[in-house]
């Protein structure tokens, strides 16, 4: 389980970094002198990503909460057990991609405090 954690942890971390590479490159497309420019790209990049994270879960549950893909679903050759399994590997699909994207806009966040504060 820790193992598991600690792999997401580095996975995310690895995507806030090409993220936060891809943002600091683009301000200096721009032409952004201040710290404070680029703290404020990293905190949009991360709340976008946070947004993203809740639109996969409001999504699923849009899905989920329809009743007509659920009766289709009842159509088939599944039982009510192997139903429910497809419905909580759904349910759990969604939450995890929350996770991902809230943890990914957090380092992101968390990095343009960073950048605002030693910038001073």
């Amino acid at each position: 389980m820790i193992k598991h954690i600690l792999a997401l942890l580095a996975k995310t971390l690895a995507i806030a970094a090409g993220i936060g590479t891809v943002v600091s490159l683009a301000g200096r497309f721009f032409g952004w002198q201040e710290a404070v420019q680029f703290a404020n790209g990293l905190y949009i990049a991360g709340i976008a990503l946070i947004g993203i994270g809740l639109l996969t879960v409001s999504g699923g549950m849009a899905q989920r909460g329809n009743f007509n893909v659920r009766y289709a679903e009842s159509a088939s050759q599944r039982t009510l057990m192997e139903r429910n399994q497809r419905w909580w590997n759904d349910t759990l699909q969604g939450y995890s991609m929350l996770i991902t994207f809230c943890l990914i806009g957090g380092f992101l966040i968390l990095a343009g405090v960073l950048v605002e504060t030693l910038g001073k």
